[in-house]
């Protein structure tokens, strides 16, 4: 029995190998299609994250967000961040405080 090698693009691993468009493209939502967009260039026509922030005018944390709610490529940090403790409101006051 043996493994097949994941491919890494960019420091990322692909689980995926191509994209399929849906046939209703033209109905979806302006955010939905610039995703599918993303997702079809990356696979499709194996352009880099770099390639896709400058040929769309996207930003680069957007562009793997895309690919990563897709499941196209996988997460590398080894532990997600945390959520920051909410501190509370401080409310103005004209006393000083002793």
């Amino acid at each position: 029995m043996y493994q097949t090698a994941q491919e890494s693009r960019d420091g990322f691993l692909v689980n995926k190998t191509a994209f399929k468009i849906p046939r209703d493209a033209h109905a979806l939502d302006s955010k939905v299609k610039r995703s599918v967009t993303i997702c079809n260039l990356f696979l499709n026509y194996k352009l880099s994250v770099s390639d896709i922030v400058r040929l769309l005018d996207e930003e680069y944390g957007r562009v793997v967000f895309v690919l990563m709610e897709n499941g196209i490529i996988q997460e590398r940090r080894m532990l997600p961040r945390a959520v920051p403790p909410v501190a509370p409101l401080k409310r103005p006051t004209l006393f000083k405080n002793r």
